[in-house]
């Protein structure tokens, strides 16, 4: 595609297809200029999981090139000396920064369904892909690239879904935190966007990775990142309305008899803060013991206290569609 042509192209994108444009802004406009798919087979421009998959094509490819090219500067960072050897070091520096983004990026697709939607009329702002694009070129983890390309996909649904704040949360995080965080969510109890665990004894022992951590070290390890207090003092308001519990495909529907709870009668939880929240939605779950534990610890206390309480278990579609 010749320049003018693919200038011609990157501003409609920009004016009819956002979302897409978003994504353009980090790669570079190569992904247009290489690609007929960009305007013959999508002319309306929506970004979907097709139009994913076809990028992710050429982002792979260009991984390959670039990798390539880092390989032979490497040889000249070995073989050579002084300014010669200092630009190459250099340049091999850049190329990494961008193999790590573009690798990022081309994970964006294993988060978008085949039928989300994506509205055409919402960008992503500005500071938000610069912080992106810093956090992407310089971190090169696995786990890491996942979270970011799930917050981006989060962020192409619904721009302001995932804050800077979170972010930057994520590069914080080292593999160890990662992994322990990852244990709370996966053993957490949904109720609708809140994440939460019964009252716990900090004691109790798990094995995570390979290792065995008492929940007091694992709150301790993570108390620095403001996720989760693990203090045993918070509630779930329940007056005057039902609550839903979930955990996988197990609902806990419960309702208090009278409409105030007294406070010897509610139920307490450990609630994660908005950011453990927010980050927990990055994250894929992985249904675990302790996990249908705290589900039935809710299930007995509330039970004890004289809530109506009923067990559902949620449809295969609506399981399907909501994931654990």
């Amino acid at each position: 595609m010749a320049d003018s042509e693919t200038s011609g192209v990157l501003a409609i994108v920009q004016k009819v297809a956002k979302p897409l444009y978003s994504i353009v802004k980090i790669t570079g406009p190569f992904i247009m200029a290489q690609s007929k798919t960009a305007v013959e087979n999508y002319s309306d421009f929506k970004l979907n999981k097709s139009r994913l998959e076809a990028i992710s094509t050429l982002l792979q490819e260009e991984v390959k090139n670039i990798s390539s090219d880092r390989a032979m500067l490497r040889e000249k960072i070995i073989n050579s000396s002084g300014v010669e050897r200092v630009r190459a070091q250099e340049d091999y520096n850049l190329l990494t920064k961008e193999i790590n983004k573009l690798s990022t990026i081309d994970k964006i697709k294993n988060f978008i369904g085949d039928d989300d939607i994506i509205d055409n009329d919402k960008e992503i702002a500005d500071s938000w892909i610069n912080k992106f694009n810093e956090l992407a070129s310089s971190l090169n983890e696995e786990w890491r690239k996942q979270l970011l390309a799930k917050a981006f996909a989060l962020e192409l649904k619904k721009s302001g879904t995932i804050n800077i704040l979170t972010l930057n949360s994520i590069a914080s995080f080292d593999e160890n935190t990662f992994k322990l965080f990852g244990f709370l969510v996966n053993s957490s109890i949904r109720m609708y966007e809140v994440n939460c665990l019964p009252p716990v004894d900090k004691n109790v022992e798990f094995s995570i990775d390979g290792k065995i951590k008492k929940l007091s070290t694992i709150e301790y390890e993570l108390g620095h990142l403001n996720l989760i207090e693990l203090s045993n003092n918070n509630f779930i308001n329940i007056e005057n309305r039902e609550i839903y519990l979930r955990y996988g495909r197990r609902v806990l529907k419960i309702k208090y008899t009278r409409e105030q709870v007294p406070e010897a009668h509610r139920i307490l939880a450990n609630v994660f803060t908005p950011l453990g929240n927010s980050i927990a939605n990055l994250y894929t779950r992985h249904l675990n013991d302790f996990g249908n534990d705290n589900f039935e610890k809710f299930l007995r206390i509330a039970t004890k206290k004289g809530y109506i309480c009923q067990e559902i278990e949620m449809s295969q579609q609506l399981y399907s569609e909501l994931g654990n």
